[in-house]
């Protein structure tokens, strides 16, 4: 039996697609619990990338065999993420882009389902769904191989910090 893959917006999040979701941000994350010294800063670092996104934003899954296996998460409001002093102080040198791109994109796959084209329809079907908003960002590591996925689709890169750190836009 082969599985589908399927496309959502969810306006509602159930607690087990929370924890779907904390997992997959985990293992994809560049930061593993491991580096941070306390739970609290390990609370700090996934309340600033993660859960503001879910409480603040519009959600969209890609899900196979009724199981999470990515999400795209966009926040409209650069002002109110930068309240947070995690996101502020690492993108501080990205705070004029970051108003003139205000909805910022967080999308993350899982680790089986990359390779599949999960990502890439998964972000179609969400800038598709969202067609007015036509000034979109997102943060990541300048050599980082997702860089040339975002490229494809229609990202360009702005700016580049000290850290290696690129602030790629997007205009629908």
């Amino acid at each position: 039996m082969t599985s589908s893959i399927s496309f959502q917006k969810i306006n509602s999040i159930s607690s087990s697609q929370k924890r779907e979701m904390e997992s997959i941000f985990w293992d994809t994350s560049g930061k593993k619990k491991g580096e941070f010294s306390s739970s609290e800063a390990i609370y700090n670092f996934e309340n600033a990338y993660l859960n503001s996104y879910l409480n603040d934003g519009d959600t969209f899954v890609a899900m196979e065999n009724k199981k999470i296996i990515g999400y795209l998460l966009f926040h409209h409001q650069t002002e109110s993420l930068l309240k947070n002093p995690i996101v502020s102080s690492n993108y501080k040198f990205f705070s004029n882009e970051l108003f003139e791109y205000p909805t910022s994109l967080h999308i993350n796959v899982s680790a089986l389902a990359q390779g599949k084209r999960v990502g890439g329809r998964l972000m179609e079907y969400s800038l598709n769904f969202l067609k007015p908003i036509n000034k979109i960002h997102l943060i990541t590591h300048k050599d980082s191989r997702n860089v040339r996925f975002y490229e494809r689709l229609g990202f360009r890169a702005l700016k580049v910090d000290q850290r290696g750190l690129v602030l790629l836009a997007y205009t629908n």
